[in-house]
């Protein structure tokens, strides 16, 4: 199960019902169970700039770590316009967190970081935005809102794409956003 958030409110959702309603979310929230309340925090902002968030709640032990934990993530951040990953010394324990930053990637999603600025992030995550407080946080989700209205996003066989001739402009303003964040590494 998962709490889903939008402009008119939250609900719990499991990825099956939003499958079959043919929802998708502006932004996958990606923590581990530590940083659970940050999280609803944090979808709680997206929310307030007529974004939707997904905010998994299923929490993981150390037997959901099996290939069909694996494919629901992936179906998930599919059906999502991007990934912000919060950052905390909590995340260092987590297997997950990194795979769905792998899987944003794979998947061309628009990639930030959010979370305590004393957490040492891999170099590899200097390419995307890194936001390290509330009030960057209004400036992305701002940011993201206008990118969604620029960038036309389709669902074909249950994927979220941007549309074809959008796609190289939308990688190039990603590298861009990166570096209206100064600071932040």
């Amino acid at each position: 199960m998962a709490r889903f958030y939008t402009a008119a409110g939250t609900r719990d959702l499991t990825l099956e019902a939003a499958t079959a309603e043919g929802t998708t979310w502006d932004v996958f929230v990606s923590h581990t169970s530590g940083d659970d309340e940050l999280a609803d925090e944090v979808a709680r902002c997206i929310r307030t700039y007529q974004l939707s968030a997904w905010v998994d709640s299923e929490h993981m032990d150390s037997d959901d770590d099996g290939p069909e934990m694996a494919d629901r993530i992936k179906r998930v951040i599919r059906r999502s316009y991007c990934l912000l990953t919060i950052v905390t010394s909590a995340t260092q324990g987590s297997w997950w967190v990194p795979f769905e930053i792998g899987v944003a990637s794979e998947l061309s999603r628009f990639l930030s970081t959010y979370g305590e600025h004393s957490t040492r992030l891999p170099s590899f995550l200097a390419t995307w935005p890194r936001v390290k407080d509330h009030g960057e946080l209004h400036r992305w989700c701002n940011y993201i809102s206008q990118k969604k209205t620029t960038y036309t996003s389709l669902l074909q066989d249950g994927i979220v794409k941007v549309a074809g001739l959008q796609q190289s402009r939308y990688a190039s303003e990603m590298t861009a956003m990166a570096q209206s964040f100064p600071g932040t590494r």
